[in-house]
């Protein structure tokens, strides 16, 4: 019984720590062009865990799969305590500048992606918003389901 309660109270802990410390509130200022933070907190309910926003452009692959890694865990803790969240990040896959946000709502998960051409020749935005989506520790990715494209 004490082995149950301790664990459940480590799991707890490692929750609420992971949920509060992994980004800081101030990161989502300045982001991809004048007033996306802004649809961020619009978006966002008050009381939302913020799961942080990371650039993530030039970064080691470990150091980026270390940060996805955190973040996803946050974003797992806050959905399994039934808390809405935000998070999002910032990377360079190829010629581009990719940007993917996710932010929970009553009605289902935003997702908001912003694709920029690291030349500045082009950029497409598109924002959805899904029924179900699953955060994958293992792979690092994000599975969306159920969603109707809201504006591109």
């Amino acid at each position: 019984m004490r082995i149950r309660i301790a664990s459940i109270i480590t799991s707890t802990l490692f929750a609420f720590s992971c949920a509060t410390t992994v980004g800081p509130a101030s990161g989502w200022n300045d982001i991809v062009y004048p007033g996306f933070d802004k649809e961020v907190v619009h978006l966002s309910a008050s009381n939302a865990i913020d799961c942080g926003y990371f650039d993530l452009s030039f970064q080691s692959q470990k150091l980026r799969n270390d940060t996805l890694e955190k973040q996803f865990n946050c974003v797992i803790a806050a959905k399994s305590e039934g808390n809405s969240f935000k998070a999002g990040y910032t990377w360079v896959p190829s010629d581009s500048k990719l940007t993917k946000v996710f932010i929970s709502h009553s009605s289902g998960v935003y997702i908001k992606t912003v694709d920029v051409l690291l030349d500045g020749s082009g950029a497409e935005m598109n924002s959805q918003l899904c029924g179900e989506v699953h955060f994958d520790i293992g792979l690092l990715v994000v599975d969306a389901s159920d969603c109707d494209v809201l504006a591109k």
